[in-house]
């Protein structure tokens, strides 16, 4: 994911998106999400239902 795609996905997952959503809106995974988030050094919220 290029560097604007990923400030995207960070301020969409910031205003409460989940990775799949942001996923869908991009065309990719929502691993590849996850992961790019992660490697950006975003915080990620816990899955509804995990504890």
């Amino acid at each position: 994911m290029s560097h604007d795609t990923i400030r995207f996905a960070d301020e969409r997952y910031g205003l409460g998106d989940s990775l799949a959503t942001i996923g869908k809106l991009l065309g990719v995974n929502p691993e590849t999400v996850r992961q790019s988030l992660l490697k950006e050094g975003v915080k990620l919220r816990q899955r509804r239902g995990w504890k």
